[in-house]
């Protein structure tokens, strides 16, 4: 019993890496682009909450659509998040 247990234990460990993950790779990839976009070292904190905001948003909403589904499909959407955030950066660029 303690096995099942510690296995559910450490899936949990695992999903809220992966949420973490999410707000991260968007935030970071996001903030990349408007630097890049506007031409600026440093964006106000202003920009940086509100894209704080908008990343905290759409983690929300990915956690929601993949609540019930495998590890593998969690991990599998932050690979494509990271993805689409350096074509992003690459098309801003």
């Amino acid at each position: 019993m303690s096995e099942v247990k510690e296995k559910s234990e450490q899936t949990k460990t695992w999903e809220n890496a992966l949420v973490a993950s999410y707000f991260f790779i968007l935030f970071y990839g996001l903030r990349l682009a408007l630097e890049n976009h506007l031409l600026e070292d440093s964006l106000p904190i202003t920009l940086t909450m509100l894209i704080g905001f908008f990343s905290g948003i759409i983690t929300a909403s990915i956690v929601f659509i993949v609540k019930d589904k495998a590890l593998k499909i969690k991990a599998i959407w932050a690979v494509v998040l990271l993805i689409v955030m350096v074509i992003k950066n690459l098309l801003v660029s």
